[in-house]
């Protein structure tokens, strides 16, 4: 970073730290990410570190900075991390449809209004899918 910034962000924009310094191999298949455009990315969540991968695709086909993923409101309250997503502006749900609902409708509206290409990370069953959940 501080020998050639260009050659950092070149490396960094490219290859995730899974990849580099874990030697995972990612192979990103299906529909592709158009950079700019307005989608929604509907995962299922089979471990509580997966979305770690699709930042890997991100990197490469779009902008990690555009995600924004829906949580659980209670991950507001995690010290650091919370108001790091916050600031972020991720969504937080209650799980309840009578309360989320209104606050989705804001939320969207404020990206609207703000014109960000949001990328919004959905996971419909929540943090993991077991037996116990």
């Amino acid at each position: 970073m501080l020998l050639s910034p260009a050659w950092y962000r070149w490396i960094t924009d490219r290859i995730s730290l899974l990849e580099l310094v874990f030697g995972v191999k990612v192979v990103i298949t299906g529909d592709g990410f158009i950079p700019g455009e307005r989608s929604v990315i509907i995962m299922n969540h089979r471990t509580r570190l997966d979305w770690m991968f699709l930042w890997c695709c991100l990197l490469r086909y779009s902008y990690l900075r555009l995600e924004k993923i829906c949580l659980k409101a209670a991950l507001k309250a995690v010290p650091g991390f919370g108001w790091a997503m916050q600031v972020a502006c991720f969504v937080f749900i209650q799980r309840r449809w009578e309360m989320d609902k209104k606050h989705l409708e804001n939320m969207l509206d404020y990206f609207c209004d703000i014109r960000e290409p949001l990328q919004l990370l959905l996971f419909p069953e929540g943090t993991d899918l077991t037996g116990g959940t």
